[in-house]
């Protein structure tokens, strides 16, 4: 059996690999065609998805082959790629370039989190709540399920009103949680100047600084 696979090793080149399987004690030949991705031993399918190649990358293997000093390679290998992240059923940033994937999966923790884990529908007074807010934080740009029976997994973040009021959200593009993300903590950062602790504050601008330097 022939499986068109591109090979990305140590000498970046690409090609056809042939594997073999037993079937009734004999080796027969494989006439089923799968393009894919071979890298740090690892097997990355790639399908077509409106139009353009797409690398599915199951988390667990993902997560293996960026170990180390991999990400930069495979991030070169596979540029001009789109990919989507999948976790058994879900799924996660199913159609971004392959360098944000790569990028995304480096700098954020993406095991995902239990829908019941974190506060989705708490609203937060800084006034009143302010300690218990900055104990939730644990939960920014942690994945969950968007939303009830869906397929789709979001980024946990930081929304607020402007007037002291804030609850945390589930959204399913990266670039619109962290965007809201770095404006609710740039609020918080001014409104709680005097209410947090000195310990709360050096969270809050840790998180702050993480988040608006990620596209630095």
């Amino acid at each position: 059996m022939t499986n068109k696979t591109y090979s990305i090793g140590k000498s970046g080149k690409t090609g056809r690999i042939s594997t073999k399987q037993p079937v009734s004690g004999k080796v027969i030949a494989n006439t089923e065609q799968t393009d894919g991705v071979n890298f740090a031993g690892e097997f990355f399918r790639i399908i077509k998805f409106k139009g353009k190649k797409m690398i599915i990358l199951p988390w667990k293997q993902l997560e293996y082959v960026l170990e180390g000093d991999n990400a930069h390679e495979f991030a070169t290998k596979t540029k001009g790629l789109r990919g989507k992240i999948v976790f058994n059923s879900h799924e996660l940033l199913a159609g971004e370039k392959m360098d944000l994937i790569i990028k995304i999966a480096t700098t954020f923790n993406l095991q995902k989190v239990e829908d019941t884990a974190w506060p989705r529908n708490k609203n937060f007074s800084i006034q009143e709540n302010s300690e218990e807010l900055i104990q939730n934080l644990q939960w920014l740009f942690r994945v969950t399920v968007a939303k009830q029976k869906s397929k789709e997994l979001g980024f946990i973040c930081l929304f607020t009103d402007g007037n002291g009021l804030y609850w945390f959200k589930c959204s399913r593009g990266f670039h619109t949680a962290l965007n809201e993300s770095i404006a609710s903590l740039e609020i918080l950062i001014d409104e709680a100047v005097d209410i947090l602790t000195p310990e709360s504050r050096e969270l809050v601008n840790a998180l702050y600084r993480k988040l608006n330097s990620f596209f630095s």
